[in-house]
């Protein structure tokens, strides 16, 4: 009996503490980011088509705290979006409204201008689900579409707001394989790449066993990058992304060559710090403008993945391979990190 009863602590216990490590898991980041998805669809008054609120358009921007170029974009934003408090979640917000000074348009990323796009373009209106037949492969497949104009979401149902929002992990090898980041893969951003296929004319007869074989073509595309990430969205609906970013002195330790260790002066290595946001910015921009489709199947959105914008300005734009060795004895500040007296006196100048 007595053995019976540790028997039964024994069960009890490993239970309770794997009951324990499923708690843990932080689901903030899947719920955000579904939501942050969700926020820039147009919302409409009941089953009529009058529009309570516009669609809108988002960034998503996925970093880490062990990733270099994560944090030189992260000082970039806190350098030239707010030069005083030097708080990245504030430079976001910033980043959120027009800019001149760093050529940012809201307009247009937006879509308010057409930007070699025509008006008649629309967003995502079919419905779609994934069918799991027995002994063949999954496939995506349309379940149905408002075929009814009032429904179909144009440029005139979109305002002209972009909102920047982040997701800060601890390590950039997290990025798409902690149980929440594939959790929004799996849930979320995979349908949001079918939703989009099967709501494209190119797709209207095409069958559902090649858009599947598309979806899962642009889906690896997308997780086989490294990060730092730059996801862009409208109307819930993901339009493309951008990846990677210029190497500051400050955040590289590894052998690669930095920005700031290129130029003489102060004001020269802060010109290319500015200019290396400007032309992420503008990147940005294209993809807003873009869809996924032609971004990683024909590439023809003109990125920095597709076209190398960043690359042909820099020698040392970083897509995620620069990190933090955590054997070294200098580690990569916390965020929100400390920067260094000498950086911060480049910041005033």
């Amino acid at each position: 009996m007595k053995k019976l009863l540790s028997l039964l602590g024994a069960v009890s216990l490993t239970a309770t503490a794997s009951l324990a490590v499923v708690a843990c898991t932080n689901w903030t980041n899947y719920n955000n980011f579904e939501n942050w998805v969700n926020e820039t669809k147009v919302q409409y008054k009941g089953d009529t088509g009058e529009v309570v609120t516009k669609g809108s358009s988002a960034v998503i921007y996925i970093g880490a705290k062990d990733n270099a170029s994560s944090l030189s974009f992260q000082a970039a934003v806190e350098e030239f979006l707010d030069p005083t408090g030097h708080d990245f979640n504030t430079g976001l917000k910033n980043l959120s409204t027009d800019n001149e000074d760093l050529g940012w348009n809201i307009k247009a990323a937006s879509g308010a201008l057409k930007n070699g796009y025509s008006d008649s373009t629309t967003w995502s209106t079919a419905t779609v689900k994934k069918q799991t037949p027995k002994k063949k492969k999954a496939y995506w497949e349309k379940t149905k579409i408002n075929e009814d104009q009032k429904y179909v979401v144009t440029k005139d149902k979109l305002e002209e707001k972009v909102t920047f929002n982040s997701i800060i992990l601890d390590e950039m090898s997290q990025l798409w394989t902690s149980k929440p980041m594939k959790k929004i893969v799996s849930d979320v951003i995979e349908e949001n790449i079918a939703k989009s296929l099967l709501s494209s004319n190119s797709n209207a007869n095409a069958d559902n066993k090649v858009v599947t074989e598309n979806v899962n073509t642009i889906l690896a595309s997308l997780t086989d990058t490294k990060g730092p990430i730059f996801l862009t969205i409208r109307n819930g609906v993901i339009t493309g992304f951008v990846n990677g970013f210029e190497l500051f002195y400050e955040f590289n330790q590894g052998d690669s060559k930095a920005i700031d260790e290129t130029l003489g002066t102060i004001e020269e290595a802060k010109e290319k710090r500015k200019t290396s946001l400007i032309n992420l910015l503008s990147a940005i921009e294209k993809e807003l403008n873009s869809n996924i489709e032609d971004h990683l199947l024909y590439n023809g959105s003109p990125t920095l993945n597709a076209n190398p914008t960043g690359k042909a300005v820099f020698t040392t734009w970083d897509e995620g391979s620069s990190n933090f060795d955590k054997d070294k004895q200098t580690k990569p500040r916390p965020y929100q990190y400390s920067l260094s007296n000498q950086y911060l006196n480049n910041f005033k100048k």
